[in-house]
């Protein structure tokens, strides 16, 4: 170093004393800021998750007595179609379904149980499918009577066919109907 001239000794010493600050700047005070930057931003998304979970907490009692409505108004429907087995719900709907048709001026030409099944909630189903003819007032007010009416009934298919061109003519219909079966029989 002594063969360095005067100017380019003091040059390599600045040198060295500035890179004293960027060497700490790296070494200590970058990972202290970027650990400060991370635990400041688990702490917005720890609040933000406890500001969502007392908006659900604040909600409870809402929720709580929509689902008591809903119990409630369950517990009214005592016009399901027969537990027991399958053969059994399945006729009594097929039995429900032929009362309503005649009910509504309409003529059923054939009714069949489909293959038992499981809903979305793992309860037993039962389903009919039926061809019928009636007038389209006829069939509203049926469809209207089968998926409005106490026997929690829902329409899975339907296909309306007009039998002629002549507008007095009855409409034919192939409906699928799935009703929600109780696993046990009611004693």
């Amino acid at each position: 170093m002594t063969r360095l001239s005067r100017p380019v000794r003091r040059l390599l010493a600045l040198g060295l004393l500035a890179l004293l600050p960027l060497l700490a700047w790296r070494v200590a005070l970058l990972p202290w800021l970027e650990a400060k930057a991370d635990l400041s931003a688990r702490a917005e998304r720890a609040l933000t998750l406890a500001a969502r979970s007392m908006a659900v907490a604040s909600r409870e009692p809402v929720l709580l007595a929509e689902a008591e409505a809903l119990r409630q108004a369950l517990s009214g429907v005592t016009d399901l179609p027969a537990g027991g087995s399958y053969a059994l719900a399945g006729s009594e709907l097929q039995r429900r379904v032929r009362e309503a048709a005649g009910r509504h001026r309409g003529t059923v030409t054939s009714i069949e149980t489909l293959p038992e099944g499981r809903g979305e909630t793992g309860r037993g189903r039962v389903g009919v499918r039926a061809r019928l003819q009636a007038d389209p007032e006829g069939v509203q007010n049926l469809l209207a009577e089968l998926e409005t009416g106490r026997m929690l009934l829902q329409v899975h298919s339907l296909t309306l066919t007009a039998s002629a061109a002549a507008p007095g003519r009855p409409l034919d219909v192939q409906i699928e109907l799935l009703g929600i079966r109780p696993e046990e029989a009611p004693r």
